[in-house]
């Protein structure tokens, strides 16, 4: 069983090119690019083994990866996608909430719903590489009935069981052209095994993060609630009065399908109109 490449280096690439290849071999999807050199340079390749399909995205620059409805009708596939960046990041969009991974996070989402994947180079050099794997809803499910509690959260699979699991994508490429049939069905079997085991680590650690992010946001949307009348409240203030980063705030309410901007607009707003109702409220400030 061989592994299947595209790969550009020309400077009038044509996402239309990756998206024939992709359509094929991964997923429907649609594709855009931004560079800053004259010359493109990106390849996409990798195996499918049954109930798993292991890809490895590399390149320059940012990349865009669209997955609508028009997609979903066309292939009907009941899969997962997990995206594991090696290299630069990825920020996933999905059912209203937005997150982002960095090397040694394992992002999860259900192909089922429309996506949208940005593949961010690394600082520096613009570079990026990482893994992008389809594993089959059904088996995933029937190993981790929990699944969808890890979907749309980054999940640290540097160590143990995850740095196994990203052992297993890497050998699923480069080994599986030597492999007999049945070589690949049991790599198939094992693929699922690790990342079920994976996800199984993470499952406490997402719970624990979840209760510690409860809290977080409680703080902070007390915070805000208090100081509505401040024009100068914004995520930078109120995540230094939680004593946490911006990023980390953001992130916190991401968990929760949340953006704080989104939630500090409709806070204001609803106490404008809670004011316009009472007049006793009128002379607070809420800008």
């Amino acid at each position: 069983m061989g592994v299947s490449t595209f790969q550009s280096l020309q400077a009038d690439f044509s996402t239309s090119a990756l998206r024939s290849y992709t359509q094929s071999q991964f997923c429907w999807s649609d594709y855009r690019s931004e560079t800053n050199t004259a010359i493109y340079e990106t390849s996409f390749g990798g195996v499918r083994l049954g109930a798993v399909g292991v890809f490895r995205h590399a390149g320059r620059g940012t990349f865009y990866g669209y997955r609508r409805l028009d997609h979903i009708r066309a292939d009907h596939i009941d899969d997962y996608l997990l995206s594991l960046p090696l290299q630069g990041s990825v920020t996933l969009s999905q059912l209203g909430a937005e997150v982002q991974a960095e090397p040694g996070e394992l992002l999860i989402t259900a192909m089922e719903h429309p996506l949208t994947a940005v593949v961010h180079g690394a600082a520096g050099n613009g570079s990026f590489d990482g893994f992008h794997v389809i594993v089959s809803g059904s088996l995933l499910r029937a190993q981790t009935p929990y699944i969808d509690e890890c979907c749309r959260r980054p999940i640290d699979v540097a160590s143990g069981s995850g740095k196994i699991m990203t052992t297993l994508f890497m050998l699923a490429i480069q080994e599986s052209a030597d492999m007999s049939e049945s070589e690949s069905r049991r790599l198939d079997h094992m693929l699922v095994d690790s990342v079920a085991n994976a996800l199984s680590g993470a499952r406490e650690s997402l719970r624990l993060a979840h209760s510690r992010q409860g809290r977080l946001l409680d703080r902070a949307l007390h915070f805000v609630n208090s100081n509505l009348s401040d024009p100068g409240l914004n995520p930078h203030k109120i995540a230094a009065h939680c004593n946490v980063s911006v990023s980390y705030l953001h992130r916190a309410f991401a968990s929760e399908s949340l953006k704080l901007g989104s939630v500090l607009r409709e806070t204001r707003l609803q106490r404008a109109r809670e004011s316009l109702r009472n007049p006793e409220l009128r002379h607070q400030s809420i800008s």
